[in-house]
Formats: C-alpha cells, structure tokens, sequence
C-alpha cells in the first residue's frame, strides 16, 4: 500500500515491520544490518508509513514466540500510523501465538474489515462528492469571468465602432437616427 496506489484498504497480521529489530538476518537474507543497511530500510514498512495510503487492519498474537515478529512490531506501526492520522486498526489476541488459533478470533479481523472497507467507502464519497462540489464551484467561476471577458470585450468594440463611424463621417448619420430624426438625403 506504500508502493502502490491500487489499494483502498489492506490487512497485515503478525508482521515484522521494522527490519532493523531482527539485525542477524531475516529468511533469505543472511547478511546482518551493517553489511546491507538499505535491504533492511527497504524491507522495513514502519520507515514508509508516511506513504501509507488507504486504511491498514492489523492483528498480532501479544505470546508470539517468533523470532522475527515480536508484536512490539504491530504496536509501534500502529502509534506511528495513528499518529500521522492515518486509518488504522490493531487487534491484539492475549495468550496467542503466532497468529489467532481459534477459528472465531480468525474471523475478527474480517469483521473489522468489513468495518473498515465500510469507513473508506464513506470516506471515499465524501471526497467524490468534495471534488465534484469544487468542480461545479470552479465552473461557475470561468462562466462568469467569460461573461466578463465577453461584456468587456463588447465594450472595447462599441467604443473602437464609434472612433470608425467619427474618422469616417458616418457618425453624424447614428446620431442623426439616435436623436430620432430622419435620415439625411
């Protein structure tokens, strides 16, 4: 969701979001923080959330005894998103492991899925709805300043017709018919 712009909304559950806690190497990777610092910055989500786009749900087990995904992970993510006012949820399973174990806490992060999808879609037409009233707002505004420009412009050529008819010596026959009298023979 920080790469790409194609995701209203995402869920990520016991995750290892700042590479730089596991230092020693993660799967593949076997060269420690020191020898390959931009792998770990680049595999690190918790550097990125600023780009976050889109609600993110996260879940993590509070017992999870892998190595790599201490769920202080999904909890400084979670601080860090919510306080740069992103939409963002955790839901934290006590006396789990990795990941929930019971079929009904699996659905629990659905559920709150669903909640969330819900918020980016009222989200989501309150700003098609913000963006169409400024379109409508913003095409008011070049009608009438084409009116202006219009009325302007009509000005300009009735007072460039009246200098023509004055070099020319038609203007005495417009105001000849102006001030009603007829037209001269």
């Amino acid at each position: 969701m920080v790469n790409t712009p194609f995701f209203k909304a995402g869920i990520a559950g016991d995750g290892a979001y700042n590479r730089t806690l596991t230092p020693n190497g993660f799967q593949n990777e076997r060269r420690d923080l020191w020898e390959a610092p931009n792998v770990y910055l680049d595999m690190s989500p918790f550097l990125k959330a600023n780009q976050l786009s889109g609600a993110l749900l996260m879940y993590h087990g509070m017992h999870d005894q892998n190595v790599g995904t201490d769920p202080i992970n999904s909890l400084r993510l979670f601080h860090a998103l919510n306080g740069l006012g992103k939409t963002v949820a955790l839901y934290r399973y006590p006396n789990e492991d990795h990941g929930p174990a019971r079929a009904r806490d699996a659905a629990r992060p659905v559920v709150a899925l669903g909640r969330v999808a819900r918020q980016v879609r009222q989200e989501s037409a309150a700003g098609h709805e913000a963006r169409a009233r400024r379109e409508r707002r913003h095409a008011r505004w070049r009608r009438r300043r084409r009116t202006v420009r219009q009325k302007a412009e009509g000005r300009r050529q009735k007072a460039e017709d009246g200098r023509q008819k004055a070099e020319d010596g038609s203007g005495d026959r417009l105001q000849a018919v102006t001030l009603g009298r007829g037209p001269r023979a």
